[in-house]
């Protein structure tokens, strides 16, 4: 722009405002604007006195240039080994971990999910071989070991630091894959592994999985597993005999070692047959929470339980273990169906923790031979308290008095309804077995009137007997239920039952949900038909009606009057004896009547 000619800077302009532009706007030294060249560095000549005023375009216009570069370069390079990660975990991660997602933030959180798996058996594997330490004798080790030698070797004894005859120890053990052999040995037994692994190899049907070694003070300990083939059975006093004598005869190292080892190995295999036969192994079927049974069995037998979440489907399981599981506890309620069963061919025995067996084929297991058990009156004292706990919290509307004051009404509207009068009902019970008799006689110090339907008279009973729940409905205020659940008791209480029963009448139920017809009960309850009820179990579960969750004069309990410690470590004991009675060929504890499951309960 050429300032001197810009209608601005005019005479007139000046003038009026009192400017004098006569010294800087003159041809002489005026010099016209240029647009600089941002590549190049330009000089500008200010007069003709040979000042010069050297100004450089700026040069950070090649340093940001040359950083935007470095800075594509190295975001380039990152990308690279982003893309470079992400390959690796496709390529280390299992396949159904990265099946169906392609994103990057997928990959990394399966990746995470695999370590934390990964994490979780190793934590399991380092309990387990802590396990298997404390199982395994050794030199400071105060328990019994499995198996080991009768007597020390003259030489041995003087050359080594084990404490008696210890040099050799051996378990053998059926294992989810096949067999663990656990090998413990004293420092100068260096070649007991590769003699163990030799002799594996020459079995026929033994396939080595893997192998682990650990140093424990002055031992060795090697951990074996092997897959056994399909339709081959392992003897174990014979293949522990083998393995003691592979690793010993490293360590005869002259003819009176060989003698010893002789008359030592003919003494044990004596004793062999009833010391070193294995415990049986049991199969266990247990919600991960239920852990009452663990450690008392464990102590006892071999276990097997079955996976709560595994790749492999039950039936598949079981088959690999088949012709090994001979007993099957049963915790909580898993179907013990005929199919089931068909995948158990050599089950003589089944150990039902539950009082109900409504949830296993009797009669599937009656053709079969297989005996069963259940829970007795391990849990009798328990539910029996239930019981009555449910009859006085529904006549008396304990749990609707809490809320009545938690939720502020008893400031607001006053008063709380009327309860009803505990002493003197009259209670009728169904079914007078071991539960049934314990209500009774907790009922007898409120006076209460005792009656009774069950499926025959009890001659040394005090109480009345009716010969149809329909009469003892009736003659009642009150019916509790603690039968079992069978065909002829399903339903058993029906709307004609409970129009017998009376506008007043209650009800209570810790024996089966299946036991009532509920959706008869829920209209009854709702119409004013039937005054109350008490409910520990119902027909669905876990599913409870919706039309019971805001009925006041119904008290509510999700399936808990066994579930005392109490009771379970009791029914822990009674899995236990059962189990023994049966291996050792005596009476069972609690047997299941079989040749009564078409009969009434």
């Amino acid at each position: 722009m050429d300032f001197t000619s810009s209608s601005l800077f005019t005479p007139d302009f000046a003038y009026e405002n009192g400017l004098d532009f006569s010294n800087l706007f003159t041809p002489s030294t005026f010099i016209p604007f240029e647009e600089p060249n941002p590549c190049n560095a330009i000089s500008h000549v200010e007069n003709n006195d040979g000042k010069h005023i050297i100004s450089e375009i700026t040069k950070g216009v090649e340093e940001r240039e040359n950083k935007r570069a470095k800075h594509r370069e190295i975001e380039k390079h990152r990308r690279q080994e982003v893309t470079s990660l992400f390959g690796k975990l496709r390529y280390m991660l299992p396949s159904h971990y990265i099946k169906g997602k392609r994103s990057s933030s997928d990959h990394v959180l399966e990746a995470v999910n695999y370590i934390i798996g990964l994490q979780k058996k190793i934590k399991e594997m380092r309990e387990k071989r802590d396990r298997i330490k404390r199982d395994i004798t050794h030199p400071t080790s105060t328990r019994e070991c499995f198996i080991r030698l009768l007597s020390p070797s003259p030489s041995l004894s003087s050359n080594c630091s084990c404490v008696g005859d210890k040099h050799i120890d051996v378990k053998v053990r059926t294992c989810l894959v096949g067999i663990e052999i656990v090998a413990s040995c004293c420092f100068r037994n260096e070649y007991c592994l590769s003699r163990v692994l030799q002799l594996l190899d020459q079995e026929q049907c033994l396939n080595v999985v893997s192998c682990i070694s650990t140093r424990l003070d002055q031992r060795f300990m090697h951990t074996i597993v092997s897959e056994v083939e399909e339709e081959k059975e392992v003897d174990f006093s014979e293949l522990q005999e083998k393995i003691i004598r592979a690793c010993l005869s490293m360590s005869l190292k002259d003819e009176r070692d060989r003698e010893w080892w002789a008359s030592a190995t003919t003494q044990q295999s004596k004793s062999m047959s009833a010391s070193s036969v294995p415990p049986p192994l049991i199969l266990v079927h247990r919600p991960p929470s239920l852990t009452f049974t663990a450690d008392i069995l464990s102590r006892n037998f071999r276990i097997l339980t079955i996976p709560s979440s595994s790749d492999d489907p039950l039936p598949i399981f079981l088959s690999r273990h088949a012709s090994s599981i001979r007993a099957f506890v049963n915790i909580a309620r898993l179907p013990v169906t005929g199919e089931l069963l068909s995948y158990l061919p050599s089950l003589q025995i089944i150990v039902n923790t539950s009082v109900g067996v409504d949830h296993i084929d009797l009669a599937e297991c009656k053709r079969r031979g297989i005996v069963v058990t259940n829970g007795g009156d391990a849990y009798s004292e328990d539910v029996a308290d239930t019981a009555v706990s449910l009859l006085i919290s529904v006549l008396r509307r304990i749990p609707a008095a809490d809320r009545f004051v938690r939720s502020g009404s008893w400031v607001e509207s006053g008063d709380f309804p009327l309860g009803i009068k505990v002493s003197g009902k009259r209670v009728g019970i169904v079914g007078l077995g071991s539960i049934g008799s314990l209500i009774a006689k907790r009922l007898k110090p409120f006076s209460c009137i005792i009656s009774y339907h069950s499926r025959s008279h009890k001659a040394d009973t005090p109480y009345r007997f009716y010969p149809d729940i329909l009469s003892l409905a009736a003659e009642n205020d009150v019916l509790v239920l603690c039968c079992s659940l069978t065909d002829q008791t399903r339903h058993v209480v029906n709307r004609e039952v409970m129009e017998s029963l009376g506008k007043a009448g209650v009800i209570i139920n810790v024996g089966r949900g299946g036991l009532i017809d509920e959706k008869e009960m829920v209209k009854c309850l709702v119409q004013g038909v039937i005054g109350g009820a008490g409910l520990d179990v119902f027909e669905n579960e876990p599913e409870v009606p919706e039309e019971l969750l805001g009925l006041d004069n119904v008290v509510l309990s999700p399936h808990a009057a066994v579930l005392t410690a109490g009771s379970l470590n009791n029914a822990a004991e009674l899995a236990l004896a059962n189990l023994k009675a049966f291996f050792s060929n005596r009476p069972l504890v609690s047997p299941v009547q079989l040749d009564l499951i078409d009969r009434q309960v």
